[in-house]
């Protein structure tokens, strides 16, 4: 389940950022202020197979343990805006509903169960760095877990940053794995996060390994 950017094709290009209303300082402070509201629906979006496990309790127990990886990455879609390029994998979707939607700066991808992708990208200034958005990322994630493990690592793709996995429990009960990472490139800072139950990230693992090697931060 694989932070909340909390926490999913081809839309028209957007306007370029430098042409919106807020400031590109403005910006990052409203999305860290607005974490609460992103980590209420993420709660929400992670996500109908979730809720559903909430309900069965008893699909619970097995829906959310480990199993053979199951290859489902078939076809993909091309996805190319003025800040990223990658291939999406099928049966996967971009949610555009979400209220901090921008499709060149802040987009969430998702499957039909568990899985979400999250692209987070700014440019760097003293409100938007890679420590700022991982320190964030990570209490805020922290905050929703019960049995937390935590692990670092420095390398997502072909990039080098700064990263956190965090498995623990969703309500005391669902199992849930996240990824946050962050980088640099240029003036550009960038977020991903990973997320889904233990048994999603196995299934869908192709899928995930897709993205990561189609990925390219412009």
């Amino acid at each position: 389940m694989h932070t909340d950017f909390s926490k999913r094709i081809n839309p028209p290009r957007s306007r370029p950022l430098a042409r919106r209303s807020e400031t590109e300082t403005d910006r990052p402070r409203k999305i860290m202020a607005d974490n609460a509201t992103k980590r209420a629906r993420l709660s929400v979006t992670m996500k109908k197979g979730i809720i559903i496990l909430f309900l069965l309790s008893a699909l619970c127990f097995t829906g959310c343990e480990r199993h053979s990886t199951v290859s489902t990455a078939k076809s993909s879609t091309a996805i190319d805006r003025q800040t990223f390029s990658m291939s999406l994998p099928d049966g996967w979707t971009e949610d555009k509903k979400d209220d901090m939607y921008d499709p060149d700066s802040f987009i969430m991808f998702e499957n039909s169960d568990s899985c979400l992708f999250i692209v987070f990208i700014g440019k760097k200034s003293a409100g938007m760095s890679v420590d700022l958005i991982l320190e964030k990322e990570k209490e805020s994630y922290l905050k929703k877990y019960t049995d937390a493990k935590t692990s670092t690592f420095s390398q997502w793709s072909k990039y080098q940053g700064k990263g956190v996995e965090i498995d623990g429990k969703i309500g005391g009960a669902i199992k849930y794995y996240s990824r946050i990472f962050g980088f640099e490139n240029g003036d550009n800072v960038c977020a991903i996060i990973e997320a889904a139950t233990p048994g999603d990230l196995d299934k869908y693992a192709d899928d995930y390994e897709t993205i990561r090697q189609t990925f390219k931060l412009k």
